[in-house]
């Protein structure tokens, strides 16, 4: 008791951080599992912790908080490299309550590991703007919560164990940059690769995918797109598969992405040898990608089904109906529909490539499409990556899964 006595009134506020120095992996799990031993309304114990583990990000929302509440450039967090923000439900009757008394737990906590720390409130009434908004989702934060703020001078990340029966919730920047080094490294150690993409790697240009939940799949049409856009429906219904089409499916306006330039300047440099692609969009080759192996075909290329007579992109957009060959024949997309099989030669060229590569990096795709989410089969390597903003059926078969944007990531790849 005396010990607690002393760690009370001992206790201080850290005005000044240092900066890059770490503790051990234990003190997080005694800080946190100290947080969840504290009393609550009602004993819900409904906490939302999100632990944020990089300097950079942490002085990036000291910013957007200081430009929100007007405060001078000096308002930094002390310059905290590490923050544990505190969330609770807007209209728990104890949310602010319960979410001080978990910090109080957290804080004595820290000073009995000989860690500085402080409590900071300010977040509480910028929360809702814009760009502090936009740094709180980011850092996996929900926007129906209330938030409250707690820097601690030095934490590190590991997991709970045997802590379910809480909620509790924990964002690791830490294991993402630990992660972006590793591939970052092996980019470089690497001089085979091959990349494997989906429609991901196109939505940062502004080309909805299919499977996500802003995708074309949950859309409103009289029929599924899944339906529109298969063999069937094309030769039954050709002039509804145009109108859809012609809709969704051209986007003139797409520029290549950060994923796309960094792939073609990995070909330029010898290091990257094939590119295969899920996507129809040709931003591949509009980055100035060669070797492109389009699985599911392109949009750029149509032909009519009588004749095989070829015919560009301005074709379809400027015709109005079905569009027709000069021979009276259809003009059907070179891309390949529902019901209808892949290309045997871009197969046997994908499977060829894959099978040689020392690096395999897979990006933006959901693996849900077969056969072409099978190419993973092929891989013999040890540097298999996944990158995809969510989990995928293949994760626990990777060598190194990434969970974020892909332009994000390939964008700090040095060559």
């Amino acid at each position: 008791m005396n010990n607690l006595m002393d760690i009370i009134k001992n206790r201080r506020s850290t005005r000044a951080f240092v900066e890059g120095k770490l503790p051990e992996r234990e003190k997080i799990e005694q800080i946190v599992e100290a947080a969840l031993w504290a009393p609550t309304g009602m004993g819900k114990q409904l906490w939302h912790f999100s632990v944020i583990y990089n300097a950079e990000k942490s002085l990036q929302l000291a910013k957007a908080v200081a430009k929100a509440l007007n405060r001078g450039e000096e308002y930094n967090f002390y310059k905290s490299p590490v923050q544990i923000i505190v969330s609770y439900k807007r209209d728990e009757k104890h949310a602010f309550l319960d979410g001080s008394a978990a910090m109080q737990n957290m804080l004595l906590m820290a000073q009995n590991l000989g860690l500085g720390s402080c409590w900071i409130n300010q977040i509480r009434e910028c929360c809702d703007e814009p760009e502090v908004r936009e740094l709180l989702t980011s850092y996996g934060v929900p926007k129906i919560l209330l938030y409250v703020l707690l820097l601690s001078a030095i934490l590190k990340r590991k997991l709970l164990q045997n802590l379910a029966w809480k909620t509790l919730f924990l964002l690791m920047i830490e294991d993402k940059i630990m992660s972006l080094d590793k591939f970052y490294n092996w980019v470089k150690q690497s001089n085979n690769i091959v990349f494997f993409g989906g429609a991901g790697v196109s939505t940062e240009s502004g080309i909805p995918d299919f499977r996500s939940v802003d995708g074309l799949y949950h859309q409103k049409y009289d029929f599924p797109p899944e339906t529109i856009l298969s063999h069937t429906f094309f030769m039954q219904n050709t002039s509804e598969f145009y109108k859809f089409y012609r809709d969704k499916m051209i986007c003139q306006n797409a520029k290549p992405n950060a994923a796309h330039l960094k792939l073609a300047e990995l070909e330029k440099a010898g290091k990257l040898k094939a590119v295969i692609t899920q996507n129809i969009d040709g931003l591949h080759q509009a980055a100035g990608s060669k070797n492109v192996l389009e699985l599911h075909g392109s949009v750029l290329r149509n032909r009519c089904i009588r004749c095989k007579k070829f015919y560009n992109i301005d074709t379809i957009i400027n015709s109005t109906g079905v569009p027709k060959c000069e021979c009276g024949g259809i003009i059907k997309p070179e891309v390949v529909l529902y019901e209808e099989g892949l290309d045997n030669y871009i197969l046997q060229q994908s499977v060829k490539f894959i099978r040689k590569a020392d690096m395999l990096i897979i990006g933006g795709t959901s693996l849900a499409v077969y056969p072409a989410a099978g190419l993973i089969d092929y891989y013999n390597g040890n540097k298999l990556v996944l990158i995809n903003k969510t989990e995928t059926p293949a994760d626990k078969r990777a060598d190194l899964v990434i969970h974020a944007p892909i332009g994000e990531v390939f964008s700090k790849i040095e060559i």
